[in-house]
């Protein structure tokens, strides 16, 4: 009687266990996913910033190539004319417009490079993810083929001890497991 309540007792138990295990790995596959979309979110912003400085920047060298065409327009009248005190507005504009365009252009390609980046980690997260789950997923199957063989041996000493006499009792059991 005590050998059968010790075998419901385990089956009860290994039935809590795979319960939990189910638990355990619904959890992390939740969290995976979340933190996987959450990186997915941020990386769209990252990619739609990045157009729009993008964006930006081709504006700006729109508008630099036009002034820089004007200020030759101008600096040819000019020349016949004398320079004036505009070309030289215009000049240092053209100038500033550069300086700008090149600082614009250096963020730009920082950005770009962070960005790129993160989207870098975000596929090496995925990948450890993936690799953890197959892992535990192995893992898992061991465990469940070790629980198998122990229950045969359960059964196999059962089957012995009837016929010996023996009793087994649940810390061979827990012995034997470890």
């Amino acid at each position: 009687q005590q050998l059968k309540d010790l075998q419901a007792d385990l089956a009860q138990r290994v039935g809590e266990l795979v319960t939990l295990r189910g638990q355990l790995r619904e959890s992390q596959l939740q969290e995976a996913h979340t933190a996987s979309r959450t990186r997915t979110l941020e990386l769209e912003v990252c990619e739609n910033e990045l157009q729009r400085r993008k964006s930006e920047n081709e504006l700006l060298r729109e508008k630099m190539s036009r002034l820089e065409d004007e200020s030759a327009t101008t600096a040819d009248e000019q020349r016949l004319a004398g320079e004036s005190e505009e070309l030289k507005a215009h000049k240092q504009q053209t100038d500033r417009l550069k300086a700008e365009l090149a600082y614009e252009r250096q963020r730009s390609s920082d950005q770009a490079k962070s960005w790129e980046e993160e989207k870098d980690k975000v596929i090496r997260y995925q990948k450890q993810l993936q690799q953890n789950y197959v892992q535990m997923y192995k893992r898992n199957r061991d465990l469940e083929r070790s629980l198998r063989q122990l229950s045969l041996e359960l059964e196999s000493r059962d089957q012995d001890d009837d016929s010996s006499g023996n009793e087994v009792t649940f810390d061979d059991i827990a012995a034997t497991e470890i």
